[in-house]
């Protein structure tokens, strides 16, 4: 969705206007579905899933993938080849504190993946610790089995 957005000019008599950028969020979780209404029915999800997607999303940043704790252990069980960076714990409104990940794109594929729970990131007896500022924020330090550095990736630092 987000090379299609990329790829397509916001109107195509002005491509200097440049082209579509979307925000993603995702979270994994239970959910009700229903058809509402009767003139003009449509297919609705309601659920704390569906909140907790929306936040993503809105916490999310423009041509970025932003994935909870649980969708990105999901995203790793089922496809372990995409990569997650840590995007460390941020406040989500109505949800206090949650860890979230930043799901890496083709460009970004030099990255290692990033452990997606606790007991993953500490099962190792020698974990290097990976600086947040590459991240924004130089507080955050983050778990993971090897360190990476700007150089090792395709990435603009301050999109991230």
């Amino acid at each position: 969705a987000i090379e299609a957005a990329r790829n397509t000019p916001v109107k195509i008599d002005q491509p200097e206007l440049g082209t579509v950028n979307i925000r993603v969020g995702f979270h994994t979780g239970p959910v009700v579905s229903s058809v509402v209404g009767n003139l003009n029915p449509r297919f609705c999800l309601f659920g704390d899933t569906v909140n907790t997607a929306s936040r993503m999303e809105s916490n999310s940043e423009k041509g970025k993938i932003h994935a909870s704790e649980s969708a990105a252990e999901e995203l790793q069980k089922h496809a372990p080849h995409i990569k997650l960076i840590s995007r460390g714990e941020i406040p989500i409104k109505g949800k206090g504190t949650m860890t979230t990940y930043w799901v890496l794109n083709e460009l970004d594929a030099s990255v290692v993946p990033i452990p997606c729970s606790k007991s993953d990131a500490v099962a190792d007896d020698v974990v290097n610790e990976f600086e947040g500022s590459y991240l924004g924020d130089s507080s955050f330090k983050s778990p993971i089995k090897e360190v990476i550095t700007l150089e090792d990736i395709n990435v603009d630092a301050h999109a991230i």
